[in-house]
């Protein structure tokens, strides 16, 4: 029988070794997860609150200028 018959009949195995530290390292990964789920979720809600900061800063700032433009047109009035 030439050999690269033998070679194709044989029979390979794998050996496989599990590490005890694999599961722990599995419960890092979970953890990693949910600290990276919740450092997106505070992310995002900072984000929401600075631009709900930013409408109610440029809400204010019309404020502002109606109640400039009031008083102006107030004091034309009142010297007119």
């Amino acid at each position: 029988m030439p050999d690269w018959e033998y070679s194709v009949k044989k029979k390979f195995t794998k050996v496989i070794t599990i590490n005890s530290d694999s599961e722990d390292n599995c419960d890092d990964n979970n953890e990693d997860n949910k600290d990276n789920k919740e450092n997106t979720l505070n992310f995002n809600e900072l984000e929401y609150r600075e631009r709900d900061l930013a409408l109610k800063e440029w809400e204010i700032a019309l404020r502002e200028r109606k109640a400039k433009i009031r008083i102006m047109e107030f004091r034309r009035r009142i010297s007119g």
